[in-house]
């Protein structure tokens, strides 16, 4: 079972206008990858759908707001945290997305399929229909978009009809990291429940709880830069035991700087970059920013000494521009991801 880890605050603007009986019926899950939105969203549809939100459950969780608690729901009595257990049917169903009042979009592909590299029209076209269907098992109908940034110019104006008219006792819940693509008709349409960083003693004690093997205190700084206050950030970097491919990578920045590229080396770690190009692109993008910001705003990193000797700030930033580009092609042209990070390194030294 998964507890949420802070954004007390947000939580409770959300439980506040559910106990105010004027729900907004639009919201806009808003911040960083990996932060929490989505736990959050599935904690909130599961007491959704449970029917155990009411005015005496809020203000146990305003009490306590890292916790969610139910109170009694047809046909059997549940304990408190009950439906936010794996064993639990409304937990198995949300997480399936089988929940007959819950509909999922996301970007996510199934085994073999090309990643989806926005949201088409044709899956937002469900919304209208799903939500107008009377509800299966309780009072709500729910619809969550996931990556909902990602919609195309049609799908944002299909979307906009149900947002304009939604059906009583219907929820949509549009998750994203940016609100820069969405239209100003969308926002006007949506409550924003912004999500911040969290703090690094949050992320220290996830750490201590869940990867105990992590005991090291530069090697859990070295996690906590890294993840930039992501919970999903740090989880991804230590299952992909990202401090050894960036050892390898500021080992590349070492040779280069001394004139003494190993290719054959390059290519190995081009491999493995394309083998977790998610967190590669963290890593890089993060020792650019270590180069890019002044000292006085950048952790301590003997890294910098060694990019600032092979760029100058501004050529970092520069060369920032071009990664993005290169991997961002990669990425939506389905181009061969090794080559991909050979040309990101080649650029380093060029």
């Amino acid at each position: 079972m998964r507890n949420i880890i802070g954004h007390e605050t947000a939580q409770q603007q959300f439980w506040d206008s559910c106990k105010s009986g004027k729900m907004a019926q639009s919201w806009i899950f808003l911040g960083p990858k990996g932060i929490g939105k989505s736990t959050f969203a599935k904690h909130a549809v599961r007491e959704l759908l449970a029917g155990t939100i009411s005015a005496k459950a809020v203000e146990i969780a305003a009490s306590k707001p890292t916790m969610l608690f139910a109170e009694e729901a047809a046909p059997a009595p549940i304990t408190p945290d009950s439906i936010h257990h794996p064993d639990h049917p409304i937990y198995r169903k949300v997480e399936l997305g089988t929940h007959p009042d819950l509909l999922i979009i996301d970007t996510k592909v199934k085994e073999g399929e090309k990643k989806k590299n926005e949201l088409g029209v044709d899956a937002i076209r469900e919304v209208p229909n799903f939500l107008r269907l009377a509800a299966a098992e309780g009072s709500w109908r729910i619809v969550v978009i996931d990556d909902a940034e990602m919609m195309n110019k049609n799908a944002a104006n299909a979307l906009l009809k149900i947002l304009e008219e939604p059906p009583p006792k219907s929820l949509i819940i549009l998750i994203a990291s940016t609100l820069g693509y969405f239209p100003p008709t969308i926002r006007s349409r949506c409550r924003v429940l912004k999500f911040t960083a969290l703090p690094d003693d949050a992320l220290r004690g996830y750490m201590r709880e869940n990867f105990p093997a992590v005991h090291r205190p530069e090697d859990q700084s070295f996690y906590i830069q890294f993840a930039a206050g992501s919970l999903g950030n740090l989880k991804l970097l230590i299952e992909a035991e990202a401090l050894s491919l960036y050892a390898e990578i500021k080992r590349m920045l070492e040779y280069m700087q001394a004139r003494k590229t190993e290719w054959p080396r390059v290519h190995m770690l081009a491999e493995k970059c394309d083998a977790n190009p998610e967190v590669a692109q963290m890593i890089f993008n993060r020792l650019c920013e270590t180069a890019i910001r002044p000292v006085s705003m950048t952790q301590p990193d003997s890294a910098r000494e060694i990019m600032l000797r092979l760029k100058t700030p501004s050529g970092w930033l520069d060369y920032y521009d071009q990664m993005q580009d290169l991997v961002g092609k990669q990425q939506f042209l389905y181009l061969d991801g090794k080559q991909t990070w050979l040309n990101v390194m080649a650029k380093m030294a060029a």
